[in-house]
C-alpha cells in the first residue's frame, strides 16, 4: 500500500512539473485565438478541408447563363445592349423557369433596347434585377426605377474576409440608409440570391419566417440558417452585420448547369433544362472582372470564379438545405469550442509525459494529429465548422516540444546531478588518501620493522592496503570523468565491451579471489552459463555504461555474498541470458547462509538497480539448501 501511495505521488508529482508549461502553452494558444492571431491559419485550413471533400450531384435546379469573351466577340459590344438581354430573357421565359435573377447592373440604360428590357421586367413578375447597398460605405447603384422593390436583390451579398476570400454570405439587411429610421424594419431587403431562393420555395409553401432558436435568424419551414456572429468558428470580431451565414459550397466540377448566352440566341437549349428552374444571367469573361476568390472551391484558379456562379452556389444552399435537408455549417459555442482547445492540449501533455524517445514522440504525434484532422474532416462533412489549428498546436506543442522540454530540463539536472556527484567523490577520494590510507601506511610501516610482529597480520594489512588503493584509485578514475571504464581485479575494463563478455570477466575475476573468500575452495563445481548466442545471451539493448557498470557490480556482490556468507558451499550455478522475453542473470549455490536481519547496502543497490531497468531483484532459499539470487528485467524493443 506504501509503494503503491509513493508511486501515485510521484507520478503527480511528474504531472505537476508537465503541466505548469503545458497549460502555459493552452493559455497562450487559447489567448492568441481570442485576439486573432490564429484566423487566417484557421481559414486557410477551413478552405483546405472544404476543397477535399468529395463530390456531390450537380443541382439542376439552378442554370447558370454565362455571358463569356467569346458571347461579347460575337456581339462585338460590351456591356451587352438591353435589347438581347431582353430577346434572351424573353426566350428563356417561353421555357417557363421558376425564376430568372439578372446579375448585371442597369441602373443605367445600354442602348439600344432599355424600354424592351423595362417591359420585360414588368411582364415578368419572376425577374429579378439587382442593385448595391451601401454597406461599410460603398458606393449605392440603383435598380432601373420603374421596376418594382419585389423584384429587386441586393447583389453585394458575399462579404470579403480580410485575406480577401469569399465564405459567407448575406441572406438579407437592413438598407443602411435607413439603418437608424423609426421605419427600419420597413427596409429590409433580401439578397438576390435569397429572392430567387424564396420565389422558387414559395409554390412548395416555404414563407420566411423569423428563427426560433435565434430570432434575427431566417426560417423557411423546419430549416433555420444559423446566422454568422462576431465570434462564430474560426472569425475573431466579424463584421456580423445583416443575416450572414457561411456559403457550404457545392462540391464537384459542374455543381450546376452552365450555359453560355449563345446557346440561348441560337436555340440550342433544351426546354426541360429551364422549366421550374431558377436561372442566373451573369458574366464570366476574363476581360470584364467581376470575379471572386473562392478558395474552398476546387478549381484551377480560385481567383478568378466568376461572380455569378458565387451567387449560384447560394442559391442552391438554400434549396438543398430546405428541400433535401442537406447540412448547413454550423459551429459550437465558444465555451464548448476553448473546451476543445484544452482538450487536445491535456492529451499533448499526456503524451509529453509519458513518451521519451523522440521516435515515439514523432510517430504518436504524426497518428494522433492525423486523427484530429480526420475527425474535423468529418465533422465538417457533417456541417460543423471546429477549431483545427489551435487544437492541432496544443497537442503538437504540448506533446513533441513539452517532451523535448523535460527532457532538456533532465538533461540539465542530470549535469548538476553528476558535477556535484564529482565534487563528492573528489572530497572521498581526498579523504580516503589523506586519513585511512596514509593511517595505515604508517602502521604498516611500523610492524615491519619489528621482529615480533606476525607475519599473517602483515599480510592481511597488505591485503587491506591494496584493496584500498585500489578503491583509492577507482574513486580518483571517476573523479577525472573516466566513467566508462570498469574496475574488475587488478585491471581496467571498458563497458563499450558487449555485456555479455564483461559478466564471463567478473565471473572469472571473483571465482578467482580465494585468498580473499575462502569458501570458494571448497566449491567443486561451477556451472557458468554465459551465452553468446544471439538468440539467447544476455543484450546490451538500451542501457547507458552506467547500468551496465551496476549490472556488473549486481553479479560481482552475488558472488561475493557467496564467498562471504555461504558455509560448505560445493556448487556454484550462474546464469546470464534471455528467459522469454527477460534478460535474466541468477546465481545459485548450495551452502548453508545465516539469516541476514537486516538489508545491507547490496541488496538497497540491487533494488534500485532493479527500478531503474523496470525490473524485479529477489533473493530467496534454494531446496533443499543455498540461495538464489536473481535479478531480471524485459527486453528493450528494438
Amino acid at each position: 500500500m506504501t509503494r503503491m501511495y509513493q508511486r501515485l505521488l510521484n507520478e503527480l508529482k511528474a504531472w505537476r512539473s508537465a503541466a505548469i508549461p503545458g497549460l502555459f502553452v493552452i493559455t497562450l494558444i487559447i489567448l492568441t485565438r481570442m485576439f486573432g492571431g490564429l484566423q487566417s491559419l484557421e481559414w486557410m485550413a477551413y478552405d483546405s478541408l472544404m476543397r477535399h471533400r468529395p463530390s456531390e450531384a450537380m443541382d439542376a435546379r439552378v442554370v447558370v447563363v454565362a455571358i463569356d469573351d467569346k458571347d461579347i466577340n460575337q456581339l462585338k459590344t460590351y456591356p451587352i445592349p438591353d435589347r438581347e438581354l431582353a430577346a434572351a430573357i424573353t426566350k428563356l421565359q417561353s421555357y417557363r423557369p421558376s425564376a430568372i435573377g439578372l446579375d448585371l447592373f442597369r441602373d443605367l440604360p445600354v442602348e439600344p433596347g432599355h424600354q424592351e428590357l423595362l417591359k420585360a421586367f414588368q411582364t415578368y413578375q419572376n425577374l429579378f434585377a439587382i442593385e448595391q447597398l451601401p454597406f461599410d460605405k460603398t458606393v449605392t447603384i440603383q435598380a432601373p426605377k420603374s421596376i418594382s422593390p419585389d423584384q429587386v436583390g441586393f447583389a453585394n451579398s458575399m462579404p470579403l474576409d480580410k485575406d480577401g476570400q469569399t465564405r459567407r454570405h448575406i441572406l438579407g439587411a437592413t438598407d443602411p440608409r435607413y439603418i437608424d429610421a423609426v421605419d427600419a424594419a420597413d427596409h429590409y431587403k433580401f439578397s438576390l440570391a435569397t429572392q430567387l431562393a424564396l420565389r422558387y420555395l414559395k409554390p412548395k409553401g416555404y414563407e420566411p419566417e423569423n428563427g426560433k432558436f435565434d430570432p434575427n435568424a431566417l426560417r423557411l419551414g423546419t430549416t433555420e440558417f444559423p446566422r454568422v456572429q462576431a465570434s462564430t468558428g474560426g472569425y475573431i470580431n466579424v463584421d456580423e452585420g445583416g443575416t450572414q451565414v457561411l456559403i457550404n459550397y457545392r462540391t464537384g466540377m459542374n455543381p450546376f448547369r452552365v450555359l453560355p448566352l449563345r446557346d440561348v440566341r441560337q436555340n440550342k437549349v433544351k426546354p426541360e433544362w429551364i422549366r421550374d428552374k431558377v436561372v442566373l444571367i451573369g458574366s464570366s469573361a476574363i476581360g470584364v472582372k467581376d470575379f471572386a476568390n473562392v478558395a474552398a472551391i476546387p478549381v484551377e484558379d480560385s481567383t478568378i470564379y466568376p461572380g455569378v456562379k458565387v451567387h449560384a452556389h447560394a442559391v442552391s444552399q438554400i434549396l438543398a438545405a430546405v428541400l433535401d435537408d442537406r447540412p448547413l455549417l454550423k459551429t459550437w459555442a465558444d465555451f464548448a469550442e476553448y473546451s476543445w482547445i484544452v482538450l487536445w492540449g491535456i492529451l499533448g501533455i499526456s503524451v509529453g509525459r509519458r513518451l521519451q524517445a523522440p521516435w515515439q514522440i514523432l510517430l504518436v504525434v504524426t497518428i494522433v494529429g492525423i486523427g484530429l484532422i480526420g475527425v474535423c474532416y468529418g465533422l465538417l462533412l457533417a456541417g460543423w465548422w471546429v477549431p483545427l489549428i489551435p487544437a492541432l498546436m496544443v497537442f503538437v506543442l504540448n506533446g513533441a516540444g513539452l517532451s523535448a522540454g523535460l527532457l532538456y530540463r533532465s538533461k540539465q539536472t542530470l549535469e548538476a546531478q553528476e558535477k556535484l556527484r564529482q565534487a563528492e567523490l573528489e572530497q572521498i577520494f581526498n579523504s580516503i588518501h589523506n586519513s585511512p590510507l596514509q593511517r595505515l601506511s604508517f602502521i604498516l610501516r611500523g610492524l615491519k620493522d619489528r621482529s615480533d610482529s606476525p607475519k599473517a597480520l602483515i599480510q592481511q594489512l597488505d591485503e587491506l592496503d591494496r584493496e584500498l588503493r585500489s578503491v583509492h584509485q577507482d574513486i580518483g578514475r571517476m573523479t577525472q570523468n573516466q566513467a566508462e571504464r570498469i574496475r574488475l581485479g587488478d585491471d581496467l575494463f571498458s563497458l563499450t565491451i558487449p555485456l555479455n563478455e564483461l559478466l564471463q570477466i567478473v565471473c572469472d575475476v571473483t571465482l578467482q579471489r580465494i585468498n580473499q573468500f575462502p569458501a570458494f575452495k571448497d566449491v567443486k563445481v561451477r556451472l557458468i552459463e554465459i551465452s553468446s548466442d544471439p538468440e539467447r545471451m544476455i543484450l546490451d539493448r538500451g542501457l547507458t555504461l552506467a547500468q551496465k557498470d551496476w549490472i556488473c557490480r549486481f553479479l560481482e556482490e552475488a558472488l561475493c555474498n557467496v564467498g562471504k556468507h555461504g558455509q560448505n558451499v560445493t556448487q556454484i550455478q550462474v546464469f546470464c541470458g534471455q528467459e522469454y522475453q527477460y534478460q535474466v542473470i541468477r546465481v545459485i549455490d548450495n551452502g548453508d547462509h545465516q539469516k541476514q536481519t537486516r538489508t545491507g547496502i547490496g541488496t538497497k543497490a540491487a533494488n534500485n538497480l532493479a527500478r531503474q531497468l523496470q525490473g524485479r531483484f529477489q533473493r530467496f532459499t534454494n531446496s533443499p539448501k543455498g540461495t538464489i539470487c536473481e535479478l531480471k528485467w524485459r527486453t528493450k524493443k528494438a
